[in-house]
């Protein structure tokens, strides 16, 4: 399929209007409706499909922002209605988790600590040749 058929495809325009925009464009009949139309329908549905999702994320974005504020709002109110002595609990508690998951992450925490020393240390080099640093936790490699 050529380029130049999917730039004539304009899929925001419907009905007439993409009949004679086509037409314009000196398409035939007869090729408007078997060739770009099947192609059309399929392209527009995609087209609509990732406006739509554009929507979603949008909507979906600000309604995250407010769930977040809305939390964080509630959660210095309850901060602020704790005893001295709750609040010490609930940050020692904290603590506690963030320890209990560096200890279960360790070896993740410390690969990455060293491929960024690693990475750091080729760039403050300046060596011009191609180095490869993976990691088995790594998804990708990084080229150096």
């Amino acid at each position: 399929m050529s380029n130049k058929i999917l730039k004539d495809l304009r899929y925001d325009l419907t009905g007439q209007e993409e009949m004679d925009f086509l037409h314009d464009q000196g398409h035939s009949d007869h090729y408007i409706f078997n060739t770009l139309l099947p192609l059309r329908m399929k392209g527009r549905r995609r087209w609509k499909n990732r406006i739509y999702a554009k929507e979603s994320y949008e909507r979906n974005k600000a309604a995250k922002k407010q769930a977040a504020r809305l939390r964080s709002a509630l959660h210095r109110a309850k901060v602020k209605n704790m005893s001295h002595g709750e609040a010490e609990y609930h940050s020692r508690k904290k603590k506690v988790q963030q320890r209990e998951w560096r200890e279960r992450n360790r070896d993740k925490l410390a690969e990455k600590a060293r491929m960024r020393r690693q990475r750091l240390r080729y760039e403050s080099s300046g060596d011009t040749s191609c180095v490869n640093i993976t990691s088995k936790y790594a998804t990708t490699t990084t080229t150096v």
